[in-house]
């Protein structure tokens, strides 16, 4: 029964004439997205090739500082041996000078931070007990002598001129 209806669909097979009307434009890509996708797969063999090379121009520069640094380091090891006796004389005068007087300043400091703290805390309660005590001082002063001003001082007695004579 099958074979039957493919040979009637093939004996009556149709054909499709499309209409301006109806036809289906196919759309071609623009040509930005050609280009973005031609970049985007050679990308992948830039960056490969990007890589071997740095890799390769890496392996010169650090032969070509191997070579470079071998006679460099013999003549600076024989010249730190000639320099020896200097540069242990100096990073002696710099212990005696600077470092040790550092080191003693710092001690000496860091031991006498607690009396710092307890002169300055005390000078610091001794003033606000001091000024406490004029203010009550004034305010006694103030209700028990109302008439008495501070501000002008009994007037003190003069001195009498007093002339000596000679004798003669």
């Amino acid at each position: 029964m099958s074979s039957t209806l493919l040979d009637a669909a093939a004996a009556t097979a149709t054909v499709l004439v499309p209409s301006p009307a109806t036809e289906s434009v196919v759309k071609a890509d623009p040509p930005i997205v050609e280009i973005a996708r031609l970049l985007y797969s050679s990308s992948g063999y830039a960056f490969s090739f990007a890589g071997r090379l740095l890799s390769a121009a890496g392996q010169f520069f650090l032969s070509l500082a191997q070579l470079l640094v071998a006679p460099l380091a013999f003549i600076l090891s024989v010249l730190l041996y000639l320099l020896a006796p200097v540069i242990v004389f100096f990073q002696i005068l710099l212990d005696a000078v600077i470092f040790i007087p550092y080191t003693i300043a710092v001690a000496a400091l860091q031991n006498l931070y607690p009396i710092y703290v307890f002169v300055g805390a005390s000078l610091l309660f001794s003033a606000v007990i001091a000024l406490g005590a004029r203010a009550l001082v004034s305010g006694i002063r103030s209700v028990l002598f109302p008439q008495w001003d501070a501000s002008n001082p009994a007037k003190s007695r003069s001195m009498k001129r007093v002339s000596i004579k000679e004798e003669k």
